[in-house]
């Protein structure tokens, strides 16, 4: 389809959109819903369905992200909730700042803006993952770890985990203590004391989730979540901690 072939079409498929939407929250405890590129293009607003306009559908709170390695993070976050309506304004529940590099402190008055401004809290900052060298120097928040095989020869990163995973993790949470690790782990044994497990992204979640369960890892994880330490899944890694999982053909 041409763009605006695409744009009429919208409307036609709106009604199984919703539908599509009403059994999975039928079925299911929770859905994430992420949205595609900037939700303020004020331009394509009557033809956007993949936004704001699913949004106040499900009447769900929204975080907004904003990308501040390409510059201008505090403009395009004030300037989004200036061109939200009212109704999708009061959806934006949080903030989060994401491929953040260098001294986090120095974000403090933005931040502080950032709320007197919008009245929407900064949730987290995400900083850009160092690779190579980088990552032999660098020290992180009480230990993370990354529970999977060690597979480096096909990562370009060592915090990869799954035999499958597409792509090395990218972000993660800026540390609050300079003092602590982060590191790869392949065994059981190696989760113990571990502060939080990041189960990261795979292209191949049934086949890599086989993996953790034959090596004992994923029993070892469990055991873990059961004793209360955070368990955080990323993309295939979060599809890991569901249920069942299943790709059910219609």
């Amino acid at each position: 389809m041409s763009v605006r072939e695409y744009h009429a079409y919208q409307t036609e498929v709106w009604p199984t959109v919703t539908a599509a939407f009403a059994r999975l929250r039928a079925a299911n405890d929770l859905i994430v819903i992420e949205g595609a590129g900037s939700p303020a293009e004020i331009n394509l607003r009557d033809h956007d369905i993949v936004n704001m306009k699913m949004a106040l559908h499900a009447d769900c709170p929204v975080l907004l992200v904003g990308d501040i390695d390409r510059g201008g993070v505090f403009a395009s976050l004030v300037g989004h909730m200036e061109l939200f309506t009212a109704a999708e304004r009061a959806l934006i529940k949080g903030f989060i700042i994401n491929k953040f590099r260098g001294d986090a402190s120095l974000l403090d008055s933005g931040l502080a803006f950032l709320r007197e401004r919008t009245g929407v809290p900064t949730l987290g900052v995400c900083r850009c993952w160092p690779t190579g060298a980088e990552t032999k120097r660098t020290r992180w928040v009480s230990t993370i770890v990354f529970a999977g095989p060690d597979h480096r020869r096909r990562c370009r990163s060592p915090s990869c985990a799954c035999p499958s995973s597409a792509t090395t993790p990218t972000s993660m949470l800026w540390p609050t203590s300079p003092t602590s690790t982060c590191a790869t782990r392949t065994t059981p044994a190696e989760l113990a004391g571990a502060a939080a497990v990041v189960l990261p992204g795979t292209k191949s979640t049934v086949a890599d989730l086989a993996w953790l369960r034959d090596s004992g890892l994923g029993a070892a994880v469990v055991a873990a979540a059961r004793d209360g330490t955070p368990v955080v899944g990323i993309c295939g890694g979060y599809q890991m901690l569901g249920r069942a999982s299943s790709t059910p053909i219609t």
